[in-house]
């Protein structure tokens, strides 16, 4: 499964958002409703699913599904 598979699986499964709701550039805090408690939770088990540490300037850019996909990406590439 891909990362961006894996994400919007995430936040199906973690904060009952519908499906079709969840597109690339749907806004965490406007269009999904997130506060900062659930980016939190999201982090989280982001971390835990990639294996991987997202540092707190990293996730002030989690804006859209897009940019989580990006900030993983990259740190999965570091891994490599």
């Amino acid at each position: 499964m891909e990362v961006k598979e894996k994400v919007i699986t995430l936040l199906v499964e973690l904060f009952e958002i519908e499906r079709e709701e969840v597109r690339d550039d749907a806004e965490l805090y406007g269009g999904l409703g997130f506060d900062s408690t659930e980016t939190v939770e999201l982090v989280l088990e982001l971390e835990k699913v990639f294996n991987i540490k997202i540092a707190e300037k990293e996730i002030t850019k989690f804006s859209c599904l897009r940019d989580i996909e990006t900030v993983i990406l990259g740190k999965v590439a570091q891994c490599a």
